[in-house]
């Protein structure tokens, strides 16, 4: 009878030892996937700001050239390229200006809708005591 007990005390005992072992294990592997995920992140991170760097540095010589040429019609252009040129910043100033109406305007908008929902809640309120 003892050497019975004694064989499941030692059976339960490796049964425990290897429920820790795996208990470890999946910790372990827990960490090495979210370990992962961080580095994952990271390099997502990484690319983007690399790709909106690489954005911004086209833009800028994009500009830079456009500036550029704008400079050379200015000096050395016919009265028609300059004509045409000035009339060109005309337009760009004409789609700026409407840019900043729309924005205005949604701000506004979004404004008046927030004062809509609080004077709805409000009333919401009122109405229930």
């Amino acid at each position: 009878r003892r050497r019975r007990e004694e064989e499941e005390r030692q059976a339960r005992l490796r049964t425990r030892i290897e429920q820790d072992m795996v208990a470890e294990a999946e910790e372990d592997d827990y960490h090495a996937e979210q370990e992962l995920l961080r580095r994952r992140r990271e390099e997502e991170e990484r690319r983007r700001r690399e790709a909106e760097e690489a954005r911004k540095r086209a833009e800028a010589e994009r500009r830079r050239l456009k500036a550029e040429e704008e400079e050379r019609i200015m000096s050395e252009g016919t009265e028609e390229e300059i004509a045409a040129l000035l009339e060109e910043k005309q337009r760009e100033a004409q789609r700026a200006l409407e840019r900043a109406r729309r924005a205005r305007q949604g701000l506004r908008d979004a404004e008046a809708e927030e004062g809509a929902k609080a004077r709805a809640a409000g009333d919401r309120r009122a109405g229930a005591q």
